[in-house]
């Protein structure tokens, strides 16, 4: 099995989104892609949307080799924008192993820990260094599914002990993990039968639907309904990075896009009123908690 990291242009940041919903990723080159092979994938982003890192987003699992592309294949499912659409020649079919990442990581780091010797983050690129699957599953939270709750000296205690990590490191990794179970846990359960397994803003049933905090987390008191907004994952990210909000206005909920956020995508949302709101008032999202997101998407940007 190889290991690789594939990179995403900051033109096209739908293409993590698509690659997930269509099962596929397609190439300008034929890569040796086999079955099983592990792709991380990497996002860059333009240095206007400075709210915004390059960062890994996700994981993903070969489950075919590398083909080229037959008359049947096409139209291809990526944007018309994308200025390589003409040069996709190749294809390996994927399934999400892990669909998103909280890894600050930055690619110099990546470099130093995986081995890939690039001059571009756009890859893609095979994993050298024998730890670096491993340093690169670390940075997904991946493979500690045991660690469910709890405080994290008991969080500890579980984690296995093998890990050749500092103890700051080690600590970082088990409170992460801990924050990921809690919210995919009865929180996640409770808004995705609130917002009947959609997204509140597109109304879409999105393969990857995430429980998004309105407020930060910080504790098992956050997981209220009223704290909380179903939303697909891409959507997840400007929220959680203050690229987009929800304010509550004329009794109301309309969304509302920064306006250096220029991909048509999301352009399209800003004054749109949410798609899904709960029937219960309970589950609904906080007015008061939106405030503060407002809040803080204004010291960025003008709503």
């Amino acid at each position: 099995m190889t290991t690789w990291i594939f990179g995403i242009s900051a033109q096209d940041p739908e293409h993590w989104e698509i690659a997930k919903q269509q099962g596929l990723w397609d190439m300008t080159k034929a890569w040796d892609v086999q079955p099983d092979d592990h792709i991380y994938f990497w996002q860059s982003h333009l240095p206007k949307s400075s709210a915004f890192k390059d960062r890994l987003v996700g994981l993903v699992r070969a489950t075919s080799s590398w083909r080229e592309l037959k008359p049947a294949d096409y139209p291809l499912p990526w944007n018309k924008t994308d200025k390589n659409l003409n040069n996709y020649k190749y294809r390996f079919d994927l399934e999400v192993v892990n669909p998103r990442s909280s890894s600050d990581a930055s690619w110099t780091e990546i470099e130093r820990r995986t081995g890939v010797t690039g001059n571009t983050r756009f890859g893609p690129q095979r994993v050298i260094r024998a730890d670096g699957a491993r340093w690169l599953r670390w940075q997904l939270d991946i493979g500690q599914d045991e660690i469910l709750s709890g405080s994290l000296e008991e969080a500890l205690d579980e984690f296995d002990a093998g890990e050749d990590l500092p103890d700051e490191d080690r600590r970082r990794k088990v409170n992460a993990s801990i924050y990921v179970r809690e919210g995919r846990g009865p929180f996640r359960d409770a808004l995705v039968q609130a917002y009947e397994a959609k997204c509140a803003i597109t109304g879409v049933s999105a393969p990857v639907l995430d429980a998004a905090h309105i407020r930060p987390y910080q504790g098992r008191h956050s997981n209220d309904p009223s704290n909380g907004i179903l939303l697909r994952t891409d959507l997840h990210t400007l929220f959680d990075r203050h690229l987009l909000t929800v304010m509550y206005e004329a009794n109301r909920y309309v969304v509302r896009v920064a306006e250096y956020v220029e991909d048509d995508l999301y352009r399209d949302l800003d004054g749109q009123e949410l798609a899904v709101v709960p029937n219960n008032a309970r589950s609904r999202p906080s007015t008061s908690l939106l405030a503060e997101h407002n809040d803080e998407c204004r010291k960025k940007w003008k709503c």
